[in-house]
């Protein structure tokens, strides 16, 4: 297969060397909760993390070196309200470790990550200890995000 790269500015190119299918604007986002676990919301608002396909999200919920009670804070990533039909977008909730510094516990590995459109959430991921990241892909219909997610 040749090398096919989406880009915001070139739009959809064919190389004939190289290989699979290459998103120029992947969005790596970390999102880290304030102090006492409060959650934070981080919403995707320039023109690259509008037009990227792939965002890799560190849900950062112990940044303060502790446990923060008993389950993680729910941070948010908020999708843009208004997009074209048929976008698509996948969103990896990567594992996170705590603040420089922090010892590396499966405890402090866990992360939770709520997807929104406007004020409804659409999606919740969640990354405990040493499990694998969750997932979720949304596609815009014309009026709304749709949601398939994984249950790890």
């Amino acid at each position: 297969m040749s090398r096919v790269e989406l880009s915001a500015l070139k739009g959809l190119t064919v190389h004939k060397s190289g290989q699979g299918f290459i998103d120029t604007n992947l969005q790596e986002i970390t999102i880290t909760s304030g102090a006492d676990n409060a959650a934070e919301t981080y919403t995707l608002s320039s023109t690259a993390e509008k037009a990227a396909l792939m965002h890799v999200v560190v849900s950062d919920n112990l940044a303060d070196g502790t446990a923060g009670g008993a389950s993680p804070a729910e941070n948010v990533l908020v999708l843009p309200a208004a997009a074209t039909k048929g976008q698509i977008k996948v969103v990896i909730l990567k594992a996170s470790i705590a603040g420089a510094g922090v010892v590396d516990t499966a405890a402090k590995r866990q992360g939770k990550l709520l997807i929104k459109s406007g004020a409804s959430t659409i999606a919740t991921l969640q990354s405990v200890a040493d499990t694998a990241n969750d997932f979720a892909i949304c596609v815009y219909n014309g009026s709304a995000w749709l949601t398939g997610f994984s249950t790890l």
